[in-house]
């Protein structure tokens, strides 16, 4: 919520805005961002439109002559929304406007310009704006623009949470600072006593969704210009000034909180607060919505004229003559307006603070000020409200014992600090009990509330800390430990962790829909982690050439929503990225993707084999097996799929990680103090025999003599099919030096397995 603190400073006094938002932050409202508006505009002016002609060479410029107090001044624009006598703000050359803009002198097809009439675009209102700013006619012409106007404001973007929706108004922040600086709450508005009976309009509502309902008729109100100090704050807090009746309604909400809607008068003789049963309504933001079963609707005259609680309807809607109004106010039923809003894709303010509950009783107060409003410089005539259903504010107590409140704590509070810390709240304490405030009713039910809202005021550090008894002993989740290590090893090889959505676009048929999606673009399950990773490196490719080393760890689902957690991995360029010796740099390839996969499996049972994967290159692609179970893949990226996301070539890995969180500690055996010996063996294999079948025969078969296996030699002769491949094998013992003789009998014996197994022969 966008807070003006110009505003506030109506209904709360505060030290100054570094503090106020250092103590909203630590009472629980965060405060997301502070904006300082006006400080970089300079000599703007008041000026009122004496004169317009025709550009005698330009059919969409016009030349007016504008007095600003102390001169006349001759500005060229090309703005159809203004007349002679409008007052408007102006500057001149050397004043400077919204983002820095400098104003000077020049000629427009020939004819001078001695300055610029401006919008709120350029003062730094908004980023749209229909044309210049046509200020109120009582504005004083050649007066400072930035101050009459009050510019010059700090603007708090605070979060409200969920179970605060009486905060989200001037007043009901002003009561979290009147318990802070301990000021006196301003007074209620007065408002103005009823001239005229009920007028002949029936109302019925739907006691399902509508608590209350409230009609007044209204006549006489002026159609004047909204004061300008409140068209500035209604910019400054995310709304736009339209007329009069429309900006009083929406002061009205931001100051009290409660969202109110006007109807034009004209010719209505009923209102019924009921559900809709087909057709469509036109809102007020030119949207056409569908009235499904069920909607809550407004209707006047038996014609939707709104969407209860979210948005009103062009029929019925008040404009710039309406002088009679019907002003609507009402207490909806939260998860019905939160329903129908996310129903017709429309959300507003009025939605926005029904969703949260409305206090009942803040309802005269609303009624009153806009009384108020409509009262200035307007002879208004005020009829009696039509009334259906129940406005009461049942009280609600909470049984408390203080002394458990101050054992919760850890304080030593007395009931005295305690009443003096919750009465501004509303709260009021009794020896056994605490009566909660209306606005609070739903947020406090328990007295763990009240404690809460106890240490909200006086801070922890009133609390002394207090040392744990006993020692808890630290324990170490394996799963998330062999998570980090996975990581350690990925960057070690020289990638970068990202985090993408575990969504993608819908693309899928069998995988699970998303039913209330961040974006269109993301409203499906991911199948697979490598998709996200290719996106990304099409953003990166977009925008810059510098190659892609990335992985990530994340969900992914299978198309019965069952998880799973995947490590991909996307790495492009040279294998090692140095951009001093890029002419000494080899792209990467099938070789160098394989080897980091044997890194980052290298504590598990893993074998390879070959692969069709789709996705990956034909012949450059193999399937990981960790203990004979598929696990994943791996490769260099197809080129049609490159082609596609227009990306250099790539080499891509993934797998699922649960094998290896399942897999056992790894233990590793201390050094031998004795020489080791090596023995290579070579094989005539035929092309029906892979290196991962011999493989598979010699680690089946390996001595407790042999400690490692290598592959050193890998030959085929041309128009041959037989293949010949060396392996190395490496001997040691740790209780003492291997006898040659002994080992070259190991050695036969290990060799021959492999030739008893497969299709091989030694030379």
């Amino acid at each position: 919520m966008l807070i003006s603190l110009n505003w506030l400073s109506e209904f709360c006094t505060f030290p100054n805005a570094d503090a106020l938002v250092n103590d909203l932050n630590r009472i629980g409202f965060e405060v997301e961002s502070v904006e300082h508006k006006g400080t970089e505009l300079a000599s703007i002016m008041v000026g009122q439109i004496r004169e317009i002609q025709p550009h005698p060479d330009a059919d969409r410029l016009q030349i007016t002559q504008v007095n600003i107090g102390s001169d006349t001044v001759q500005i060229v624009t090309a703005a159809t929304n203004i007349s002679v006598g409008d007052k408007v703000p102006v500057s001149l050359p050397g004043a400077t406007l919204s983002g820095g803009l400098q104003i000077k002198k020049g000629k427009l097809r020939g004819v001078a310009s001695n300055g610029m009439m401006c919008s709120a675009v350029e003062c730094g209102l908004t980023d749209s704006s229909p044309g210049i700013w046509v200020l109120p006619p009582d504005t004083p012409v050649g007066v400072d623009f930035i101050d009459h106007a009050e510019l010059h404001d700090t603007i708090l973007d605070i979060s409200i949470l969920p179970n605060r929706g009486d905060a989200l108004s001037y007043i009901g922040l002003a009561r979290e600072c009147h318990a802070l600086y301990g000021q006196v709450p301003t007074p209620a508005a007065k408002g103005v006593v009823p001239h005229k009976p009920t007028p002949p309009i029936t109302c019925t509502i739907d006691a399902d969704f509508c608590r209350y309902y409230r009609a007044q008729k209204i006549s006489g109100i002026s159609n004047t210009h909204t004061p300008l100090t409140f068209q500035t704050r209604l910019y400054y807090t995310g709304f736009r000034p339209l007329h009069w009746i429309v900006d009083v309604t929406n002061i009205a909400m931001c100051e009290t909180g409660q969202p109110m809607h006007a109807f034009d008068a004209r010719n209505v003789s009923d209102i019924s607060v009921t559900c809709a049963n087909g057709g469509t309504i036109e809102l007020l933001n030119e949207k056409t919505v569908d009235l499904q079963p069920g909607l809550p609707i407004i209707a006047l005259n038996s014609t939707p004229s709104a969407i209860a609680g979210v948005m009103g309807g062009v029929n019925h809607c008040v404009t710039d003559t309406t002088t009679d109004i019907i002003l609507e106010t009402a207490l909806f039923d939260a998860p019905t307006i939160r329903k129908a809003a996310k129903t017709c894709t429309v959300r507003s303010e009025s939605s926005h603070r029904f969703e949260k509950n409305v206090d009942a009783s803040g309802l005269t107060h609303c009624i009153n000020r806009v009384l108020d409003l409509f009262g200035i410089g307007s002879d208004i005539t005020v009829y009696a409200p039509i009334e259906v259903g129940n406005a009461t504010v049942e009280s609600t107590t909470i049984n408390v014992n203080y002394d458990n409140i101050n054992q919760f704590l850890g304080t030593n509070l007395p009931i005295d600090a305690i009443q003096s810390q919750l009465h501004p709240l509303g709260f009021i304490c009794h020896p056994n009990h605490v009566e909660v405030p209306s606005w609070r009713a739903l947020d406090c039910q328990e007295w763990p509330d009240i404690a809460e809202e106890i240490v909200r005021f006086t801070g922890l550090d009133i609390i002394s800390p207090t040392p744990i008894s006993d020692a808890i002993p630290l324990k170490k989740d394996p799963h998330h430990m062999r998570l980090n290590a996975l990581e350690a090893d990925a960057v070690s090889l020289g990638l970068t962790q990202v985090i993408p959505f575990p969504m993608c676009e819908k693309n899928t048929p069998e995988q699970p829909i998303i039913e209330n999606a961040i974006t269109p673009q993301l409203s499906q399950l991911r199948a697979n982690a490598l998709a996200s990773l290719i996106g990304i490196a099409q953003t990166n490719a977009a925008r810059h050439p510098q190659p892609c080393r990335l992985f990530s760890i994340g969900p992914v689902w299978d198309s019965e929503c069952n998880e799973s957690t995947h490590f991909s991995a996307l790495i492009q360029g040279p294998l090692h990225y140095q951009p001093h010796l890029s002419e000494h740099q080899c792209p990467i390839n099938f070789f160098d993707v394989k080897g980091m996969v044997e890194q980052l499996l290298k504590h598990n049972n893993t074998r390879i084999d070959r692969s069709t994967h789709e996705a990956l290159h034909p012949g450059q692609s193999a399937d990981i097996y960790v203990d004979d179970a598929k696990i994943g893949y791996f490769g260099m990226l197809h080129p049609r799929v490159q082609r596609a996301h227009k990306i250099n070539p790539c080499g891509v890995i993934e797998f699922n990680v649960k094998a290896l969180l399942l897999s056992p500690d790894m233990h590793y055996p201390m050094p031998s103090k004795f020489p080791a010996t090596t023995r290579d063996v070579t094989y005539i294999m035929d092309a029906s025999v892979s290196v991962a079948d011999i493989l598979a025969v010699l680690n089946e078969n390996q001595p407790k003599e042999c400690h490692a296996i290598v592959l050193s030699g890998y030959y085929q002769q041309k128009e041959r099919s037989d293949i010949n491949v060396t392996f190395r094998m490496t001997y040691q013992d740790h209780h003492g030096s291997l006898e040659m003789a002994a080992i070259n009998d190991v050695h036969e014996t290990f060799a021959g397995h492999v030739v008893d197994a497969l299709p091989c022969r030694f030379p």
